[in-house]
């Protein structure tokens, strides 16, 4: 791993992880010089505790439950992407609705959450991304969203 110069390894579902797999991995860590990070992913069932997916494992390797730091992702809702992730990229990305959407705000709101869904994955790769290339070059002045650079990004005809 330290050859290969791995910073950091991700490991999903990790609530099937045994106490012997993570204990291999705090080995994996010790042999990096502790400069491994490792981030297990699990779901969480509802009301359920931080800790509760991995806590009997925790208990049978000490060294894990030290170094580890937990941390709640709650799921994107339509809300929060609209106040946060769309106010977000138009400040990062330098644009404004053209005036020929201004009446059409929330609808173009609502094709964008339908683009990307709670998916934080796809906020880059079929929005962000795309959104930036076809607005075209920023020059330091607002740059214009219209009719026909939301078509190219949604990739097909709007529906007002």
């Amino acid at each position: 791993m330290k050859r290969l110069r791995i910073k950091l390894l991700i490991i999903n579902n990790a609530q099937w992880l045994d106490h012997c797999a993570l204990q291999r991995l705090m080995l994996l860590r010790r042999h990096c010089k502790n400069r491994l990070g490792i981030v297990l992913v699990t779901r969480l069932q509802t009301n359920a505790r931080l800790d509760e997916p991995l806590e009997a494992e925790f208990q049978r390797v000490p060294a894990a439950k030290e170094i580890c730091r937990r941390v709640e992702v709650r799921q994107l809702t339509k809300d929060s992407f609209q106040a946060e992730v769309l106010d977000h990229l138009m400040q990062e990305l330098n644009y404004d609705l053209a005036p020929e959407l201004e009446p059409f705000e929330k609808q173009v709101d609502d094709l964008l959450w339908r683009l990307t869904g709670s998916d934080w994955s796809l906020i880059h790769e079929k929005l962000a991304g795309p959104l930036n290339r076809e607005l075209g070059p920023c020059n330091d002045k607002v740059r214009l969203l219209t009719r026909a650079v939301l078509m190219q990004v949604l990739g097909k005809p709007l529906p007002f």
